[in-house]
């Protein structure tokens, strides 16, 4: 617990929050297996959307499909985003370590 207390808060009330307002977290998809990486992709979606909860598109004005820049401190990825209910507002939900865009490039 002494060490957790060191580490500073990364929630809305801290400075990073206003040029990082969302989260990025992880999430399962039916049709991929994660230690397969992109090779299942081609039975599902072909693509790996950035899921949103809907308020938070129509608060930035983005439809489904809209490719965005998601951005942290260290780098920067494209992805195409798509509504979700079940996110939580502030947060982007994506499946981890492959997916392609809509030209099929990495």
């Amino acid at each position: 617990m002494r060490d957790l207390a060191a580490v500073p808060p990364a929630g809305p009330e801290s400075p990073e929050h206003d040029e990082f307002p969302f989260r990025l977290i992880v999430r399962r998809l039916m049709t991929i297996v994660n230690s397969s990486y992109n090779t299942n992709l081609k039975r599902g979606r072909g693509s790996n959307p950035a899921y949103m909860n809907p308020g938070d598109l129509e608060a930035l004005g983005l439809s489904s499909g809209d490719v965005v820049t998601i951005r942290s401190r260290h780098s920067s990825i494209q992805g195409i985003v798509e509504p979700d209910a079940a996110v939580r507002s502030g947060t982007v939900s994506m499946s981890f370590g492959f997916g392609k865009g809509r030209e099929g490039g990495e």
